[in-house]
């Protein structure tokens, strides 16, 4: 079976985001969400710029620390990765499903579109969820970089 490397799985998935972008671009499409009363608009493609960016950066590290001879933890990598790549798809998945399934001012099939609020704390919760997923990173990074030195003393 063919294994690949964790930042293999990142550049995939910035070239992902990167696609998105272009498509995002084309059709102009713009997310409009509520909090505290404030409606805000935002370009999709501003949106993807930022995980593209957020993506390669990770895939840097990743190949950065393959590259270096840096031995991660196995299982914390593996936890890192698989909430990080699924909290990004699921955060495009339901930014597309909120703007082709239920647009504004309509009622869809889906009743988990129809509601503003609803969908803010979705997004907001996916965004949290892989924002403190990063520090598994930081602290795997962290554990290894203190056995990398230890063990070259």
């Amino acid at each position: 079976m063919l294994k690949l490397k964790t930042h293999k799985y990142y550049f995939f998935l910035a070239l992902l985001m990167a696609l998105a972008y272009l498509i995002s671009k084309l059709l102009k499409l713009t997310f409009v969400f509520n909090i505290v009363g404030t409606y805000s608009v935002i370009l999709y493609s501003d949106i993807f710029v930022f995980m593209f960016l957020s993506v390669l950066i990770l895939a840097l590290i990743y190949w950065s620390l393959f590259k270096g001879n840096i031995k991660l933890i196995d299982g914390l990598s593996k936890i890192h990765t698989t909430i990080t790549i699924a909290g990004v798809l699921l955060f495009t998945i339901f930014l597309s499903f909120y703007d082709f399934v239920s647009p504004s001012g309509a009622n869809s099939r889906f009743p988990l579109f129809d509601n503003p609020i609803k969908n803010t704390k979705v997004l907001v919760t996916i965004i949290v969820t892989v924002s403190v997923s990063q520090l598994i990173l930081i602290l795997n990074i962290v554990i290894s970089l203190v056995k990398y030195f230890q063990k070259t003393d």
